[in-house]
């Protein structure tokens, strides 16, 4: 049985106190349900039988901790183990088709497009793999100590890092660099970092040129002012170079990434070590995304042509993918187990024309399950905060059905609702 819960409807009244000492007062509610999605395994042998339990849910890392199941067993909640599966997803060019070049995301918007990606089961085996290997050699080549001299004005300052390389045999990905320049026909090519001013995340930290392959050549350092416009001899920076491993040198950058950004936001916590979301499966999935899309691929997204890591970084952290709870559940000798998966579902929300007051909701009955049912049912509660628009389920709340059995031949079910005023 899956049961849509409609209480974070209610209306809640709350104030504020304005800067001139005013209170002032407002009334919310969130447009989202609580989903019990509960199943009884029922075991007909005659020994007790020990499964592994995997259940899937989309989401991102960046919110896992508020789409990730709480999986309970009997009513006791249980451990359970994470696996991430790759970016669900695709690509498309500016103007919205997939001819012209990967430019931008294009997230998997349908049940259909689900279907499509968990169909044969590939992706989930994938997303039990282990990570890709980066155990590559690479010349890094770092610019610290940005600064400029004191009692220089310098308006807009940055560094440039100017050097020689052939692109059919040398790679480079870049950290804390803003700008760029390329010749391919000379082979001349530059790369450029501000240098941060101290109420920046990225103040006393430094920029990163990583080379992968032949080493670059003739590598010259020089400060500039306002935008490459002239040459700024003021703007100082050290250029050291040192040999060492992608994995490396990416695990330290990816470590400064979630130091900024928890700095930018003011968090005690990491964003990407909530809800189980640890360094390495995050790192993992930057790998994996680096391999599928970006320069480590025989096919680079245009998206990711420039090879910034920050790139990788964010958007590894904020890509739509399906993830997998594992568990074991043990189903006694001729007894049944009740496993429930609860979590919080945002609406999906029309918000173009005539229907933008409302809020869909939806679930398919059989899609990536191995599992043989021998009924299925849905219900809703708390229905007093919201009407119900259109649907396929058959709820009729006011007439008491709140209640209903599910045909299995059915492969999607839907409701759309709306808030009742109070």
């Amino acid at each position: 049985n899956i049961d849509f819960d409609f209480s974070p409807y209610e209306a809640v009244n709350e104030s504020y106190e304005t800067a001139t000492g005013e209170t002032r007062s407002y009334t919310r509610y969130e447009t989202e349900a609580i989903v019990t999605d509960g199943y009884t395994l029922t075991n007909t042998t005659e020994e007790d039988i020990t499964v592994s339990g995997i259940y899937p849910f989309a989401g991102s890392f960046d919110n896992a901790v508020m789409e990730m199941p709480a999986i309970t067993v009997d009513g006791t909640r249980i451990d359970t183990e994470l696996f991430a599966g790759p970016f669900s997803g695709g690509y498309r060019d500016v103007t919205g088709t997939t001819a012209g070049g990967r430019w931008n995301i294009d997230n998997l918007n349908s049940w259909e497009q689900y279907r499509e990606l968990l169909a044969d089961g590939s992706y989930m085996v994938r997303s039990f793999d282990e990570w890709p290997n980066l155990n590559l050699p690479v010349i890094v080549y770092e610019i610290s100590d940005r600064a400029v001299q004191t009692g220089v004005e310098a308006g807009v300052a940055d560094l440039k890092l100017s050097f020689v390389m052939d692109s059919e045999e040398t790679t480079i990905l870049t950290y804390g660099f803003n700008a760029g320049w390329n010749n391919q026909d000379t082979g001349e090519y530059a790369r450029g970092t501000h240098v941060p001013e101290s109420f920046n995340p990225d103040y006393g930290e430094s920029a990163y040129l990583i080379v992968l392959g032949e080493d670059v050549e003739n590598c010259t350092l020089q400060g500039w002012s306002d935008g490459w416009s002239k040459e700024n001899d003021a703007v100082t920076g050290t250029l050291t170079r040192y040999e060492t491993t992608l994995g490396e040198i990416l695990y330290d950058l990816m470590c400064l990434y979630i130091n900024d950004v928890d700095a930018m936001y003011d968090s005690d916590v990491g964003p990407f070590l909530w809800g189980n979301i640890t360094e390495d499966m995050y790192f993992g999935a930057i790998s994996e995304l680096m391999y599928d899309y970006g320069k480590l691929s025989d096919d680079t997204a245009e998206r990711y042509d420039d090879g910034m890591l920050e790139d990788m970084f964010s958007e590894a952290r904020v890509m739509q993918r399906v993830m997998y709870l594992r568990f074991s559940v043990t189903i006694p000798a001729g007894g049944s187990v009740d496993v429930i998966a609860q979590m919080t579902k945002d609406a999906s929300i029309d918000f173009i024309g005539a229907n933008k007051d409302r809020n869909g909701y939806d679930m398919v009955t059989q899609l990536g399950s191995d599992l043989t049912f021998t009924a299925q049912t849905a219900s809703v509660s708390n229905t007093e905060y919201i009407e119900i628009i259109d649907q396929n389920f058959g709820f009729d709340p006011a007439n008491g059905v709140t209640e209903v059995e599910l045909d299995l031949s059915v492969e999607h079910y839907w409701l759309e609702v709306r808030k009742l005023p109070q």
